[in-house]
């Protein structure tokens, strides 16, 4: 895009103007303010939105200073930051999300959120900064809720890594959960392939606009900067960048809207090389803060991690596969021989061990049963020898009994032969005194 001529130089044609590049109506018509600068800090593009911020009658601000909206305690500081980004703006060319406190008119101070992006013109470089009103407690607040969701998305992200099983479920889980969590409308994942960004995985209502995008390494997109840079690359206001083909399908039918929304591209490396882009598309003009941008380059880097683990991952599965399919035929009987010989030694074992334990409980069972035959018979010896004693016992007295029997009955038949004797006597008594 080609500056304007500097204001000390103009002709009489009128203010400075933008050609080749951001088209006047697309700046005048943004509800964001804006600012162009060229190299040399002086102003050459300023919409309403800008002066009326800042207290301005339209127009009035072209060809000054752009040190005039900087409080007069940091303007030296301005001066020499503003040199310093014009001759190196750093990877992308874009810096964004910046708290500022910029001039009034009157004197006091507005807190802006800034945004700033440097194009390229063919007769030198531009500056565009995009200023947000911070007084404003709505648009903070929209600031800050969409920070709050870009670091729950960051938590969801860093939970799904470790549990993809491949690199096309990390890319669609991350997109998604962009996309679920609100920082983006549209988010996407290129691939290196070729020398050239393919996109791989998308989500969000612009999904389709992503269809067929395939970008060259090295060209002015920003998803082939952030390759080529290494480093994260934000795009502030899409509607002011020519080589992203959204920003023109985002616009169309928005005249006198509030522009397309901005893009943050991170790189994701596997093995320290540079393997895919992650592209999110923020519904908001300077939706990327600084502190935004280092979220999504810790996002980068742990999906590169993830990435690693995954090869080490897949490469050691495969070593596994192939060390399997080395193994021959022969290889795979010797090793079936072998099972078969170790199962017959553990039941030859197992035999041996039942049989031992088998020897050792009959012995046992034996030992009992001997010395139960050795207690019956000493039972029985002690029971017969006191039947014994009590038979002895019973014949004595037997012997007893019949030794008395006996001295009875001979007394009996004493007695019964001296009456016998007595009663003849006295028979033959009478008959003699008869």
């Amino acid at each position: 895009m080609a500056p304007a001529r500097d204001h000390d130089e103009r002709s009489d044609e009128g203010p400075p103007g933008l050609v080749g590049a951001v088209a006047p109506d697309t700046v005048h018509d943004m509800a964001e303010a804006v600012v162009v600068c060229d190299a040399r800090g002086r102003i050459v593009a300023a919409n309403d939105a800008l002066h009326t911020l800042l207290g301005y009658e339209p127009g009035a601000l072209l060809g000054k200073k752009l040190e005039k909206l900087v409080p007069d305690d940091l303007r030296d500081l301005h001066r020499v930051h503003r040199t310093q980004f014009a001759a190196d703006p750093g990877p992308g060319g874009h810096r964004g999300g910046r708290l500022f406190p910029a001039k009034h008119r009157d004197g006091h101070t507005v807190p802006v959120d800034i945004s700033i992006a440097n194009l390229r013109a063919a007769q030198g470089g531009l500056s565009v900064a995009l200023l947000r009103d911070l007084s404003d407690p709505e648009a903070a607040g929209r600031q800050v809720r969409h920070l709050a969701a870009l670091y729950a998305f960051m938590a969801q992200a860093l939970s799904l890594a470790p549990r993809a099983g491949s690199p096309s479920d990390l890319w669609a889980s991350v997109c998604d959960a962009a996309v679920d969590h609100e920082i983006a409308t549209l988010a996407w994942v290129a691939e290196i392939r070729d020398d050239r960004l393919y996109p791989v995985a998308v989500s969000g209502p612009l999904a389709r606009s992503v269809d067929g995008l395939a970008t060259a390494l090295g060209d002015d997109h920003p998803t082939a900067l952030a390759v080529t840079l290494g480093s994260p690359v934000v795009v502030p206001d899409l509607s002011l960048e020519p080589a992203f083909a959204l920003a023109r399908t985002a616009r169309s039918g928005r005249r006198g809207g509030s522009g397309a929304g901005s893009l943050c591209a991170v790189p994701v490396r596997q093995g320290g090389v540079p393997v895919a882009v992650v592209a999110l598309v923020s519904p908001l003009v300077s939706g990327f803060s600084d502190e935004a941008v280092t979220v999504l380059e810790w996002l980068g880097a742990e999906l590169s991690a993830a990435l690693d683990r995954l090869a080490v991952r897949h490469a050691t599965e495969a070593r596994a596969e192939a060390q399997l399919a080395e193994l021959s035929e022969a290889n795979l009987r010797e090793l079936d021989t072998a099972v078969t010989l170790a199962v017959a030694d553990a039941l030859a074992a197992e035999r041996a061990s039942v049989g031992a334990r088998a020897l050792e409980e009959g012995a046992a069972w034996a030992r009992a049963l001997e010395q139960a035959v050795a207690d019956a018979r000493a039972t029985e010896r002690a029971e017969n020898e006191a039947e014994l004693r009590a038979a002895q016992v019973a014949i004595e007295q037997a012997t007893a009994a019949l030794e008395r029997l006996q001295g009875l009955a001979a007394d009996e038949a004493t007695r019964r032969h001296e009456a016998v004797t007595a009663a003849v006597e006295a028979a033959r008594a009478e008959e003699r005194a008869l």
